[in-house]
């Protein structure tokens, strides 16, 4: 009879239990993160994809130093921007935007309090745009406006590709663009860049 190689979990451990002890594991991954952190951890996210909290810790402990990072947890403000950092990374399935909200949580950890505010404010927006939503916002910095015909956006170089209009209204409801022309018989529409969308891209390091 085959062995069975099955180990069973510590008597009264829980599913939840032992993902919490690997999150402290991950959690290791930045020496500076203490106590402190592994317990807001354990008990904002019980049942974490451990792999994504892994990379995007990674990718953090990449744009912030030790110390800067150490300091901000130690403030109610930081230890909030690092936790939201993590519950958008739990949900982001591509590893640009894992990057992406690490680079947004870097900077807003290491500004001074006006800065981080405006910083949190936009990791908020980030959790409310998906990543085509970043790339047509991305493009309508790099080619100043986007010209939209009949559901098809008209690139610099004479290009067609389909789109919902409707997805740029998404992205206008956040101040990060507006419409400069609209005409519904036609179904023809510009939309420009605003200075704070310019700023939002810069912060996730896509500026143009």
């Amino acid at each position: 009879m085959a062995e069975d190689k099955t180990v069973p979990p510590p008597l009264g451990e829980t599913r939840g239990d032992a993902v919490a002890r690997t999150l402290n594991v991950a959690a290791g991954l930045i020496p500076c993160i203490g106590p402190m952190v592994q317990i807001a951890l354990n008990e904002t996210i019980p049942n974490a994809r451990i792999e994504r909290i892994e990379t995007y810790l990674r990718y953090l402990s990449e744009r912030i130093d030790e110390i800067r990072l150490e300091s901000a947890l130690n403030r109610p403000e930081g230890l909030d921007l690092f936790e939201e950092g993590i519950w958008q990374a739990v949900r982001a399935l591509s590893d640009d935007r894992k990057q992406r909200i690490a680079t947004l949580v870097a900077y807003g950890l290491s500004a001074e309090e006006a800065r981080g505010r405006r910083i949190r404010h936009f990791l908020r927006i980030l959790n409310q745009l998906d990543d085509a939503e970043i790339f047509i916002l991305s493009r309508c910095a790099t080619e100043n406006a986007l010209f939209i015909e009949q559901d098809r956006t008209r690139s610099k170089d004479g290009d067609y590709s389909p789109i919902d209009h409707s997805i740029l209204y998404h992205i206008e409801s956040f101040g990060l663009v507006r419409e400069t022309k609209k005409d519904w018989k036609s179904l023809s529409f510009i939309f420009c860049i605003t200075p704070i969308g310019r700023e939002f891209l810069s912060y996730l390091g896509l500026s143009s």
